[in-house]
């Protein structure tokens, strides 16, 4: 997991430790220590101008996983929530092996915005299709394996060897029966700020679609978050005021 002045509000390392052999972070330009600095397999402090660089740090944490000699890696954000059905290691090895068996590479869950509330997530256009990618096969391993160059692309473009992206989707397990909760738009003043800061960071949107997007509410639709999904998002999520985390 990299991170940017880590909030705890949504209890993703903890989380990432219940489901992971071996934790990695990776601490990008914090103003704050990270709480649980001495608790990670590995903590990585990185120090270094410009932006977020979103797939060189995807491939240095993909290259220490390698060194620790981690086959599979959990991915996370700490505005990210898991469902109950994938709360353990067993869940995570069963999954695993059900990709192995299909020979796939990646796992991809669906996501879901949280929006306004713990209690419901939006359902309409663009929302109702959204994915997150939370199991990864560790590409290091492959043999005659060609990596883009990690300065390239920034901000939230995906880490793809050579030759995968030519064959999209060929290599992808999507996982219905399992949802990632995003809680980055789940207030009116969150959405309006993350809006702000790509507009700054990405302002000719080369690396990300156009995030305004966020703020159109005219088609919103609304739909309730599972019972058993609802317990757990209570029990890890630490809401402010506002509905901020």
């Amino acid at each position: 997991m990299a991170v940017k002045n880590y909030s705890d509000a949504c209890s993703a390392f903890s989380t990432l430790r219940a489901l992971s052999d071996f934790t990695i972070i990776l601490d990008d330009n914090s103003d704050r220590q990270f709480p649980y600095r001495e608790e990670c397999g590995e903590y990585l402090n990185l120090r270094r101008r410009g932006l977020w660089n979103d797939l060189g740090n995807k491939l240095t944490l993909l290259q220490r996983a390698y060194v620790n000699g981690c086959t599979w890696v959990v991915c996370m954000d700490d505005d990210i929530l898991f469902s109950h059905n994938f709360q353990t290691k067993a869940d995570v090895l069963k999954l695993i092996g059900e990709a192995e068996a299909s020979g796939r590479d990646t796992c991809l869950f669906l996501l879901r915005d949280l929006w306004d509330s713990s209690e419901s997530f939006r359902c309409d256009g663009v929302w109702g299709a959204k994915h997150f990618m939370v199991l990864r096969k560790n590409w290091f391993f492959y043999e005659d394996i060609t990596l883009p160059r990690a300065g390239l692309k920034r901000l939230h473009r995906e880490v793809y060897p050579a030759g995968f992206a030519a064959r999209p989707g060929s290599n992808r397990l999507v996982c219905p029966q399992y949802c990632a909760y995003h809680t980055g738009c789940i207030s009116s003043e969150r959405r309006i700020e993350r809006v702000r800061k790509y507009s700054v960071e990405d302002p000719n949107n080369e690396h990300q679609a156009d995030y305004t997007y966020m703020l159109e509410t005219e088609q919103l639709s609304l739909a309730p978050v599972p019972e058993d999904d609802l317990r757990l998002i209570r029990q890890k999520l630490r809401l402010g005021k506002g509905g901020s985390v």
